[in-house]
């Protein structure tokens, strides 16, 4: 058997100057990823670039010392060429890895992970607090967005870095020059299970200016109960008679489909009340499908940087035991409702970049979100 799959991979590469080896896992890796994406990617004509060569030109560089990270980082470089959302190879090192695996298995008990609710994001040689999940662990020791990560314990900061049922010490800086550090014991859940737990916490009912504004963080939309949570939300909302409402829409994962929508649009409370939804390029997928129908039905304004143009429909592929996952675009989802998102977003209505780097708890998307109902 084994002699009959190492012949069909050479027989599949024969342009190769490589003949596969069984004894190079790298390369081997590398050959049996490319031969799903090959067989599902939804477009048989590979956005028009040479597949087969563009294949063999990356293989060349598949060395045998490399271990599955590389892999991944070679196979998603090729991956790019594609320019198509959905479309990546992760490893059990990446939170997305993690995220996807939680969201596909159905439920929200499956592929649990030691999380401290820090999301985040490299620009240049650093990394900094893309995102902290409410009430998180990170959240409740005092990380912001915009804080620069710097260790866990005395080695380099990495999202899986803490350890299970332990306090770890995280060292970050809210600015250039002061550094900080911090105990932080991660909770032990899945993602999905994670990011449900914030959009419960981010309820709440600001009061400003003698009025009082509805706010909910709706992380995801790739489960019911984030349905359940934001509706059992609004009719508290309607209950405590507020006067405006905020829908955070950014970043977390999408999945979210119009319903999610029929008690804002349907509700004759939330017809007379200003209604802002946040949005920025973490928007993906289902909830960037919520933006466009906001805009196009005027439903209610949109505040902050376009989205980020994902907008395929993806399938998960597990390969190798587990090693690794393949996000893959299968197929094309274009509502006929809306204007095509795919490799273009949604425009906010009002403009308003983040603060990426030492934010001190500022967020200038919030702010004009508030003064954009308080001012209507």
């Amino acid at each position: 058997m084994q002699i009959k799959i190492i012949c069909l991979l050479i027989s599949f590469f024969a342009s190769s100057a490589f003949a596969a080896n069984p004894d190079c896992r790298a390369r081997t890796d590398f050959d049996n990823i490319i031969k799903v994406i090959t067989e599902k990617f939804y477009d048989k004509n590979f956005k028009g670039i040479d597949w087969q060569a563009r294949v063999k030109s990356y293989r060349q560089n598949v060395l045998c010392s490399f271990d599955d990270d590389k892999v991944a980082t070679t196979v998603n470089d090729l991956l790019k060429e594609l320019n198509t959302s959905h479309t990546a190879l992760y490893t059990p090192r990446d939170l997305k890895y993690w995220g996807l695996n939680s969201i596909f298995s159905g439920g929200l008990f499956q592929y649990k992970i030691s999380f401290s609710g820090i999301w985040p994001v490299q620009i240049g040689q650093q990394t900094f607090v893309k995102f902290v999940l409410d009430d998180s662990a990170a959240a409740i020791a005092g990380v912001k967005t915009g804080d620069e990560l710097l260790a866990i314990g005395n080695v380099r900061f990495s999202s899986l870095g803490f350890r299970k049922g332990e306090s770890s010490e995280l060292e970050f800086a809210s600015t250039s020059e002061k550094k900080k550090r911090v105990k932080i014991r991660p909770a032990t859940l899945s993602l999905q299970s994670h990011f449900l737990e914030a959009t419960k916490k981010s309820k709440a009912i600001l009061r400003v200016e003698n009025k009082k504004i509805g706010y909910l963080h709706l992380w995801c939309g790739t489960h019911e109960a984030f349905l359940q949570t934001l509706n059992s939300t609004l009719k508290e909302f309607e209950t405590s008679a507020i006067a405006g409402l905020i829908i955070d829409l950014r970043d977390g994962f999408g999945g979210a489909s119009p319903e999610y929508l029929n008690e804002i649009s349907e509700n004759p409370f939330y017809k007379k009340i200003p209604l802002v939804f946040l949005i920025n390029e973490g928007v993906t997928s289902g909830k960037e499908w919520l933006a466009a129908i906001v805009k196009a039905k005027k439903i209610g304004t949109l505040v902050g940087i376009k989205t980020a143009g994902a907008f395929m429909a993806g399938a998960a592929f597990n390969l190798l035991s587990d090693r690794y996952l393949l996000y893959l675009a299968v197929r094309e989802f274009n509502p006929p409702d809306i204007p095509r998102i795919e490799g273009i977003g949604v425009e906010p209505d009002i403009e308003v970049p983040a603060c990426a780097r030492f934010c001190k708890g500022k967020d200038p998307q919030f702010d004009k979100a508030l003064e954009t109902i308080l001012f209507k």
